[in-house]
C-alpha cells in the first residue's frame, strides 16, 4: 500500500542570501497534509492529518526536510525522510508501506541549506492518521483450555494505526457464557487506547467439544479478523501413582499419566520432578518428558516428593491445543525388601499348661502377620503390628490333638513369607465313662466299655486283682468275660495310660448271684426250675 503526503504552501518565504540563522516570520505559516491512499484508490474517512509550522527566513535555504516517524511495537522509529522544495507551491512525497504497517506517530520539519540539515524546528505530536486495522495473530503461549473453560489470547493491532473502535471474540459453536475480556494498553497516554494483546475467557463450555474462537477488530477504516486453532476443553488431572512400592535391587518403574482426555485425543505433558531426588534414593532416575521414574533402587527407605505436570500445545494438532498447569500429586516411594521369618515356635503343648511364643520377622516395610488353620481351644494368635506376633494360651481340657497351621508375613513386596508347622497338644488321660455294673449272674457274660480322653490316645489295662477269666481290650477299653458257676465276688480296676501319664478307675467290686434254669415238661411231667 502507498500513502502520499502533499505539502502545500500557504504563504511566501522570505529568503535572505548569506544568512546562517533562522528568522521566523511569525505571520506566515506552511502546512503539510498527509493523505493515506489505499489499494482501491480510496482513503479512509477522517484519515487525513496536517502539520503546520512557522515560515522561516534563512540564507541559502534549499528546502525543507520532512521526517515521518512510525512505531514498531510501541517504540518510535524513523520510517521515511523527504526533502521538499522551498517553493512550496506544489510538493509531494510518498510514504512507504512500513508506515502503513506500524502507523505514524509524529512528523518533524527541518530546514535544508548547503551546510546540511538543521535542527528540527517543528514537531507534530499525536499525528492521528488512521490506517485499516491489522488482523493480528493467535497467541499460543497465553492461550489455554481447562475444565469447561477456554482462555484465548490474540495479538491485535499495534499502537499507532489508529484507535480501535470495536473489538469482539466469539466462539463456534457459541459458548453459553459471554467471555470476560482483559487487555493491556500499549500506549497508556494515547486516546483512545490501542489494545495489545487481548485475552478472552469463556466458561461453561462442554468438555470434549471442539471450539474455535474468532477475534474481530475494527476502526474507522474497516475490520479485520483472525481465528484460533481448534481447542477442546477438558478436565485434565494427574493420575495418582499406583505402584508406590519398589523392591531393593530389583528393576522398578512408575509411569505418571493424565486423565480427562477427550475421546480420541491426546496432549503432550511436561512433568516436573524435584531438581534432585530425595537423599538416599540411589539407583533411580526420571525422564520429565515421559513422566517416567525408573531404575534399580539400592537403598531401603521411604522417600516422598511431589510431581507436577503442565500440558503443552499439541504441536498444531487439529484436535487439541492446551497450555497451563494440570496440577501436582504427592508421591511416596517405599523401597523395601521381601519379608522372612526369623523365629521358630515350639510345637508341643500340654493341656492345662500355659504356652507362649513370640513370632519375629524381617523385611521392609514392617511385615504384617496372619495365621491360617484351626488353633487348639484356649490358644490365640495376635499380630503385634511391629513385625512380631504372639502365639499363646493354655490349651483347654479335651483339646489334645494335632493342629496344622500356617503363618504368613506380608509387606507388599512379593513374595510373601509362609511358615507352616503342626502344633501337638498332649493331654493326660481322663475317664469319661467309668461306671461298670457291680452285680452279675453266674455263668453269664460280664461286659463293660470304659472310655477316656487323652493325647496320644490312651491304652487300657486291668488291675486291682482282676480274676483270670476277665480281660480287657487295650484299644477300646472293653472289659469282658464269662462269670464262674457259683456265686462269689470279684474285684478289678482299669488304668488308662499314654506317653503323658495315666489314670485309674476303680477298684470295682462285683457280686455274682445264682442263676435260675427252667426245664420244659417232658413225657407228661410238669416243667421244673432250679438254681445253681
Amino acid at each position: 500500500m502507498l500513502k502520499k503526503a502533499i505539502l502545500t504552501g500557504l504563504a511566501a518565504l522570505d529568503l535572505v542570501i548569506g544568512m546562517t540563522s533562522f528568522v521566523p516570520v511569525s505571520a506566515q505559516t506552511q502546512t503539510a497534509t498527509i493523505v493515506p491512499e489505499f489499494p482501491d484508490g480510496t482513503s479512509c474517512a477522517g484519515g487525513t492529518d496536517t502539520v503546520t509550522w512557522p515560515a522561516q527566513s534563512l540564507t541559502g535555504l534549499l528546502g525543507y526536510q520532512v521526517d515521518v516517524y512510525g512505531s514498531a511495537y510501541g517504540m518510535p522509529v524513523l520510517s521515511s525522510s523527504f526533502e521538499v522544495s522551498p517553493d512550496l507551491t506544489s510538493a509531494a512525497f510518498t510514504v512507504p508501506s512500513d508506515i502503513e504497517t506500524n502507523g505514524i506517530n509524529y512528523v518533524e520539519i527541518s530546514a535544508v541549506t548547503a551546510a546540511g540539515v538543521g535542527e528540527p524546528f517543528a514537531l507534530s505530536d499525536d499525528f492521528g492518521v488512521t490506517f485499516p486495522p491489522e488482523a493480528g495473530s493467535f497467541d499460543t503461549l497465553d492461550s489455554s483450555v481447562g475444565n469447561g473453560t477456554a482462555t484465548v489470547a490474540f495479538f491485535t493491532v499495534g499502537g499507532g494505526v489508529g484507535p480501535v473502535t470495536s473489538l469482539s471474540v466469539v466462539s463456534s459453536p457459541p459458548g453459553p457464557i459471554a467471555p470476560v475480556y482483559g487487555q493491556r494498553n500499549m500506549a497508556p497516554e494515547s486516546e483512545p487506547p490501542y489494545w495489545y494483546p487481548l485475552t478472552a475467557t469463556f466458561a461453561g463450555l462442554t468438555n470434549g467439544v471442539p471450539y474455535t474462537f474468532e477475534e474481530t477488530v475494527g476502526n474507522d477504516c474497516g475490520t479485520a479478523s483472525v481465528t484460533s486453532p481448534v481447542l477442546i476443553p477438558a478436565d485434565l488431572a494427574l493420575v495418582p501413582p499406583q505402584q508406590t512400592l519398589a523392591q531393593l535391587d530389583q528393576p522398578y518403574s512408575q509411569q505418571f499419566s493424565v486423565s480427562g482426555y477427550p475421546s480420541g485425543t491426546s496432549v503432550p505433558v511436561d512433568y516436573y520432578f524435584p531438581s534432585t531426588l530425595p537423599t538416599g534414593l540411589t539407583g533411580m532416575s526420571y525422564d520429565p518428558s515421559k513422566g517416567l521414574l525408573s531404575g534399580t533402587p539400592t537403598s531401603l527407605g521411604t522417600f516422598s516428593f511431589t510431581v507436577c505436570g503442565d500440558a503443552s500445545e499439541d504441536g498444531g494438532s487439529v484436535n487439541f491445543n492446551i497450555t497451563g498447569g494440570i496440577g501436582c500429586v504427592p508421591f511416596t516411594l517405599i523401597v523395601g525388601d521381601t519379608p522372612s521369618f526369623t523365629s521358630t515356635c515350639p510345637t508341643t503343648l500340654l493341656v492345662g499348661t500355659s504356652y507362649a511364643c513370640t513370632v519375629t520377622t524381617s523385611g521392609f516395610p514392617t511385615p504384617k502377620l496372619s495365621e491360617a488353620g484351626a488353633l487348639p481351644s484356649g490358644v490365640t494368635f495376635t499380630d503385634n503390628g511391629d513385625g512380631t506376633a504372639t502365639l499363646s494360651g493354655t490349651p483347654a481340657t479335651g483339646a489334645g490333638g494335632t493342629y496344622p497351621i500356617t503363618l504368613t508375613a506380608s509387606n507388599g513386596i512379593s513374595p510373601n513369607a509362609d511358615q507352616a508347622f503342626t502344633l501337638t497338644v498332649d493331654e493326660t488321660p481322663s475317664f469319661t465313662t467309668s461306671s461298670p455294673p457291680l452285680t452279675a449272674t453266674a455263668r453269664r457274660i460280664y461286659s463293660y466299655t470304659f472310655a477316656a480322653n487323652g493325647f496320644p490316645a490312651p491304652t487300657f489295662t486291668l488291675g486291682g486283682g482282676a480274676p483270670s477269666w476277665l480281660s480287657i481290650n487295650p484299644a477300646t477299653g472293653t472289659v469282658s468275660g464269662i462269670t464262674p458257676n457259683h456265686p462269689q465276688t470279684f474285684t478289678y480296676s482299669v488304668k488308662a495310660t499314654n506317653t503323658v501319664g495315666s489314670v485309674t478307675a476303680g477298684p470295682f467290686t462285683v457280686v455274682l448271684t445264682h442263676g435260675k434254669e427252667r426245664h420244659r415238661a417232658q413225657d407228661g411231667q410238669a416243667a421244673t426250675s432250679r438254681y445253681y
